[in-house]
């Protein structure tokens, strides 16, 4: 409860005593490349290789029944790729990555002593450092959970109809039928709650790192674990919480 409480404070100590828009403004996007841009590539490469195997494993298993119908195929992969695998896989390579990427950065200007500089200097470096990177997350994530998602689906359609033999027709009748926009609101609830938790996170671990390079990669490893760990009991809250 301590450690919740001195969360919760530092969340509302980056809302107070911020600095000109204009500021924020070329922050945000500066952390929007850093965070954002640098991250496609490899959810793009790992989208392609989870829409490959739900593909594969997903033919598996239906193929064993009876009544299999190429068109069951795209129904059980748009479902499940938009509510589950596009945003909680896609938060897992992004808590590793971006949680550890800004603990580390925060954590160097703590023991470095830069962000002490920024508070003699009158600037609150809660706010100046913190905020851009939620605001960034917030803008980044959302969007690359959204190419995920048409990447896994896309890899998913080539893998079945090329080599699998499935027909493509009956494929995109399975993904039209009976679509509803229920799991696209959860897929981006979704996204913006785990961009909060990552930036929020990964910035208070990095904010309170003491000593030096060795409590660094201590503290780096701690927020990617942290990070993992939230962004999935927020997921199981929010898969209840449309059950």
């Amino acid at each position: 409860m301590y450690v919740l409480g001195k969360y919760i404070i530092f969340i509302k100590d980056t809302l107070v005593n911020r600095q000109s828009l204009k500021t924020y403004v070329n922050r945000t996007f500066s952390e929007c490349v850093l965070i954002g841009l640098h991250s496609v590539f490899i959810i793009f490469f790992i989208s392609i290789a989870l829409g490959v195997v739900s593909s594969l494993q997903t033919i598996s298993t239906l193929r064993n029944n009876i009544f299999f119908a190429d068109s069951l195929l795209g129904f059980g992969i748009r479902d499940i790729t938009i509510a589950e695998l596009a945003p909680t896989v896609t938060v897992l390579i992004f808590s590793g990555r971006i949680g550890s990427s800004i603990a580390g950065e925060i954590g160097a200007m703590k023991i470095t002593e830069q962000i002490d500089a920024l508070e003699a200097m009158g600037i609150n470096a809660k706010s100046y450092l913190v905020l851009p990177k939620i605001l960034a997350c917030l803008l980044m994530y959302p969007l690359l959970v959204i190419m995920s998602t048409i990447v896994q689906i896309f890899s998913a359609y080539l893998m079945s109809t090329i080599f699998e033999n499935i027909d493509p027709v009956e494929f995109i009748i399975g993904l039209r039928t009976n679509f509803h926009l229920t799991p696209v609101y959860q897929a981006l609830i979704k996204s913006v709650i785990f961009s909060i938790l990552i930036s929020t996170i990964s910035s208070f671990v990095g904010y309170h790192t003491k000593g030096g390079a060795l409590e660094l990669g201590k503290m780096t490893t701690k927020a990617a674990s942290a990070c993992s760990v939230a962004t999935l009991l927020a997921n199981y809250f929010v898969v209840q919480s449309f059950s």
